[in-house]
């Protein structure tokens, strides 16, 4: 097989991974260099904040390569303490590679996206509010997650029809909290690295684990280090 093909299939396989993490709050970024030509789907498991959210995403990458759109559902395990209600989050990315280099073996790939989460507040205190006014419980509060970062990657061929990339994604995250007397908005650098696995053509796995500023009790946004492993199909043969 050619390192071509290999590369091909790669970067087919790696957008399904990573499809499935979407840009969901409280998953890991799990944002390669290597967008993906075509149609995958994919499920993940991530940790983070003390909770775990399972989730599934479809994305979808022009022919050549270079741009990919990715949109996801997930579930969390459980409300955050003070809340109730929906356990639901959402998100989208778009990401386009600017720079291929090498012979196609690295990459720079900028990206954009957007999460979100709703759940009622039920008590203030258990929240971590303390500035929550009577008026607020009951109030539905709304966390959203604005992602801008870019994606450097390496990937090799691993014998005749397996391929490995890793990659390093800064990103600056935009936290935004609104609900009741709560609005707050808190900005911080954060770091993922993501190693992807492809495996004959149609199926990889994703790992990622992200880290860098927390936000403080009161704020919104992640509060440790999140990791997230993930499993995709890509829908053609590359």
């Amino acid at each position: 097989m050619s390192t071509r093909l290999c590369f091909s299939i790669v970067i087919a396989v790696g957008l399904a991974a990573r499809s499935a993490s979407a840009q969901l709050p409280g998953l890991p970024v799990f944002q390669g260099a290597f967008a993906g030509p075509g149609l995958g789907a994919g499920v993940n498991v991530g940790r983070g904040d003390g909770r775990t959210m399972t989730a599934a995403a479809v994305g979808y990458g022009s022919n050549s390569g270079r741009v990919g759109l990715v949109a996801g559902l997930g579930v969390f395990n459980a409300t955050e303490p003070g809340y109730r209600g929906s356990h639901l989050g959402y998100g989208a990315r778009f990401a386009l590679t600017v720079v291929r280099f090498a012979s196609e073996k690295l990459a720079v790939t900028p990206f954009v996206g957007f999460g979100s989460t709703r759940a009622t507040l039920e008590n203030g205190t258990l929240a971590g509010l303390p500035a929550a006014t009577p008026e607020d419980t009951g109030t539905v509060i709304r966390n959203d997650v604005l992602p801008i970062g870019v994606a450097a990657g390496w990937r090799v061929r691993l014998g005749a029809a397996n391929a490995l990339a890793v990659s390093v994604a800064p990103t600056y995250l935009i936290n935004r909290r609104t609900g009741g007397s709560l609005d707050a908005t808190k900005n911080a650098l954060r770091v993922a690295g993501v190693v992807e696995l492809a495996l004959a053509g149609r199926f990889g796995l994703t790992f990622s684990s992200e880290f860098g500023k927390s936000a403080e009790a009161t704020d919104p946004g992640p509060r440790g280090t999140r990791v997230g492993l993930g499993a995709s199909f890509a829908f053609a043969r590359r």
